[in-house]
């Protein structure tokens, strides 16, 4: 299944500059020393040798789950204005159902997710047609809501995330993904916002149990750097971020399940004037239910 990867940790970062910036709310958040959760022993993951066939090159797609309907958790945990190795603490759980139907090709289908995040009350809704290599034939509807603020996606493109041909270990694509995104707030105002731009660069990088599953292991890194234009209250405020992003994805390429992913981002949100930085890391853990 395909969604949105990171956009929502970034767009929570930049509520929590925004917060500190205005000093317009006072939220009990902890300043700890930043300690992640070893993923690959929470997912039970074990790499292992590729057999001749699977050296010889296999073809990865992303199908629809039998039944039409799929169960995940999505658990992250949070830092923001981290230095010194300490940073303030957030952590929520994303529990997921996703739902498809067939598309207006053979090769796509309807993929509706509907999200509630535990521990942060909040939901979000997406729906799309994607092929079974990920490209985004179109976008239908897309919001995120928590009690930081509303996103709201008005538009998102994506090229296929997967090669048409056989790929074998260590060979590399790319594509590319763009997201226009509105902050629904009575007290933050965007001014000429400017789409989200993603550059990504995926590598297959082995293969993996993950439980009992056998996956193919595909690293990807991302790239995304933005300029936001807010009016905060009576303030006028440019954000700079800057986001790195690295995943892992372990998809059961025989049935072609998303099993498992881990994604990592290293992110920072500096105000124009350099007055504050919001420097932030994050480390989310998906696996099926």
């Amino acid at each position: 299944m395909i969604f949105s990867k990171y956009n929502r940790q970034i767009f929570i970062q930049g509520i929590f500059f925004l917060i500190f910036f205005t000093g317009c709310a006072n939220f009990p958040f902890r300043v700890v020393d930043i300690n992640f959760d070893d993923p690959s022993a929470k997912l039970g993951i074990q790499n292992v040798k590729p057999t001749a066939e699977e050296a010889d090159g296999v073809v990865l797609r992303f199908f629809p789950p039998n039944g039409g309907r799929l169960s995940a958790r999505e658990e992250t945990t949070m830092y923001h204005f981290v230095k010194d190795g300490r940073g303030m603490e957030m952590k929520f759980d994303r529990e997921m159902t996703i739902l498809t139907a067939p598309g207006s090709r053979e090769d796509s289908y309807m993929n509706g997710m509907k999200s509630v995040f535990k521990g942060e009350a909040g939901e979000a809704d997406e729906k799309t047609e994607v092929t079974t290599r990920g490209e985004i034939l179109q976008f239908i509807q897309g919001f995120h809501k928590s009690k930081y603020g509303k996103l709201i996606i008005t538009n998102w493109r994506r090229a296929p995330m997967l090669p048409e041909w056989k790929i074998k270990i260590g060979d590399h694509w790319s594509y590319d993904e763009i997201m226009d995104v509105r902050i629904d707030s009575r007290w933050v105002k965007q001014e000429d916002p400017l789409p989200y731009i993603i550059k990504a660069e995926s590598e297959l990088a082995g293969f993996a149990l993950v439980g009992r599953t056998r996956c193919v292991v595909i690293k990807t890194r991302m790239t995304e750097t933005k300029q936001e234009r807010l009016k905060v209250l009576f303030k006028e405020l440019v954000m700079n971020i800057t986001a790195n992003v690295e995943e892992l994805i372990y998809l059961d390429y025989q049935t072609g399940t998303l099993t498992a992913k881990i994604t990592k981002i290293h992110s920072e949100a500096t105000d124009s004037k350099m007055t504050m930085t919001n420097k932030g890391e994050s480390q989310s853990i998906y696996y099926l239910l």
